[in-house]
């Protein structure tokens, strides 16, 4: 049952992602929302690996830095999409390099393993025992994510009569689902022992991915016309992109070959 739920959950990142990256390849938020749902795919596909096909003989390490860097990677393309959405402005490079300067810390030290004493399962029951350093992380990453909701929220009070407003209104809602649910799943639960919805957090960010995407397009996400319109400007695109995932799915529930 959970390999069919990250299976439903890839696919949707990915067919979500690319819906809305060809609606308008060329705006900035459309852009940053397909480097975050490529974030949020690859996180997925971490888990369903990990939680699915667990090997004795591979150390879990790599599972706990790609969950680290990853969620970190998330946070800062959200701070960029805050940056340049509505108005499809420019990144500020200034202020950016000196926001995103710790990662260039805190990224080598999870992919050397500084961020946990001990992670695996035993006695079939997933543990894992962080590092001082862990904590100064999962901060950062909050931090990131506090900002980003912030400039957000500024805007939303500046174009809040406006369809615009509007549609950073329902940023805004997708932010706050998805950081409660998956801040009990990755953080809270965890930290009292309680790891048995750490396996569904890649599930717990569909509804945010959704609202997210409903109002980047204008609220026109489940559009007929709209997506018509689209398959006709990228038909081949569309094909490969949808027999990729079709591809995918079905050689994993006939041969159990994930892709």
């Amino acid at each position: 049952m959970l390999v069919l739920l990250h299976l439903f959950a890839l696919f949707l990142l990915v067919l979500l992602g690319f819906y809305v990256f060809v609606a308008n390849p060329r705006n900035r938020a459309h852009q940053t929302f397909a480097a975050f749902i490529a974030f949020l795919a690859l996180w997925t596909i971490k888990d369903l690996i990990f939680w699915n096909f667990p090997n004795e003989n591979f150390s879990h390490g790599w599972w706990a830095a790609s969950s680290f860097v990853i969620a970190l990677l998330m946070q800062c393309a959200l701070v960029v999409f805050a940056w340049v959405f509505p108005e499809h402005a420019r990144t500020p490079r200034r202020k950016a390099a000196i926001i995103f300067a710790p990662s260039l810390v805190l990224i080598p030290a999870a992919l050397f393993g500084l961020l946990w004493r001990s992670v695996g399962f035993e006695n079939g029951r997933f543990e894992i025992e962080l590092a001082p350093l862990a904590y100064a992380f999962v901060i950062y990453v909050y931090l990131i994510f506090g900002y980003g909701a912030m400039v957000l929220f500024q805007k939303y009070r500046r174009y809040r009569k406006t369809q615009k407003g509007q549609q950073v209104g329902a940023i805004l809602w997708a932010l706050a689902i998805t950081g409660i649910l998956k801040t009990l799943a990755n953080i809270f639960l965890p930290y009292f022992g309680l790891y048995s919805m750490l396996p569904y957090s890649s599930i717990f960010v569909l509804p945010g991915v959704l609202i997210y995407a409903y109002a980047i397009s204008n609220f026109r996400l489940f559009s007929l016309e709209n997506a018509l319109d689209q398959f006709r400007l990228f038909p081949i695109a569309y094909k490969i992109a949808l027999s990729i995932a079709s591809v995918a799915i079905i050689s994993f529930i006939l041969f159990q070959i994930p892709i």
